[in-house]
């Protein structure tokens, strides 16, 4: 890694720290999925455009969330929502490396929590859920913890 790698993603560090700070003293001044993005090492993809600088140091790409976003919103726009059965969603082309990485779920809990899903959507992406995964719908102070 260069010097310069280096020091993008101490800055991206201290950051999501000072966010994830910030967030446990005055939870309600803050969008929980903009939070959970940060917590999680993901770009707030619609929430804060202005910091794509800091997520090149994400450990979950820019690429990976669109990824998700997009063939999601394609299956939903389709009405295919059987498509989005955890056991269908997880193979499909773009998406079966995040699956594997174990991001799929925390990408698709960021936009459950940024109001992106429906009931019905939700619902849809529970289907075939191991019993080990979860969608996230809430996410509050009590799920932060230090070091993270």
């Amino acid at each position: 890694m260069s010097t310069a790698d280096n020091l993008l993603v101490a800055s991206y560090e201290t950051m999501r720290a000072s966010v994830l700070t910030s967030y446990l003293q005055n939870p309600g001044h803050f969008n929980s999925a903009y939070v959970y993005a940060w917590l999680h090492r993901m770009p707030a993809i619609g929430l804060a455009d202005h910091e794509n600088v800091f997520w090149r140091a994400a450990r979950i790409d820019t690429a990976a969330v669109r990824y998700v976003k997009h063939d999601v919103d394609k299956f939903v726009a389709n009405r295919q929502l059987e498509r989005l059965a955890y056991d269908r969603l997880s193979t499909t082309r773009n998406i079966v490396n995040l699956q594997v990485q174990g991001w799929l779920m925390t990408i698709l809990g960021y936009f459950s929590l940024k109001g992106d899903y429906s009931l019905e959507v939700k619902q849809a992406l529970r289907v075939n859920l191991p019993p080990e995964k979860s969608l996230v719908t809430a996410f509050g102070p009590e799920m932060i913890t230090f070091p993270s």
